[in-house]
């Protein structure tokens, strides 16, 4: 058995936290997902299901995509405004 940190969105964790994280502390469960090892090893949790048949989806990869994508678009967005300011001056 290890402790892993489990990477997602902060929002979607912050709502399983509130609403099903405190019935499976301490329950055996099977993890799905990808194990990541660095200084400190985490993982990128897909399904998390414990053996009274509770089920957890995590949808970490459309989190990283919106996330990922967002930050582009406004990397894009402050780019070109900040161009425009310079260009305009």
């Amino acid at each position: 058995m290890f402790n892993a940190v489990i990477s997602s969105s902060p929002t979607p964790l912050f709502l399983f936290g509130m609403k099903r994280a405190e019935s499976l502390i301490g329950s055996p469960v099977y993890s799905q997902g990808w194990f990541r090892r660095d200084i400190m090893p985490w993982m990128d949790l897909i399904q998390l299901e414990a053996v009274d048949g509770t089920v957890v989806n995590s949808y970490h990869r459309f989190w990283t995509f919106l996330l990922g994508g967002s930050k582009i678009s406004l990397g894009i967005f402050l780019g070109l405004f900040l161009l425009d300011l310079l260009l305009n001056n």
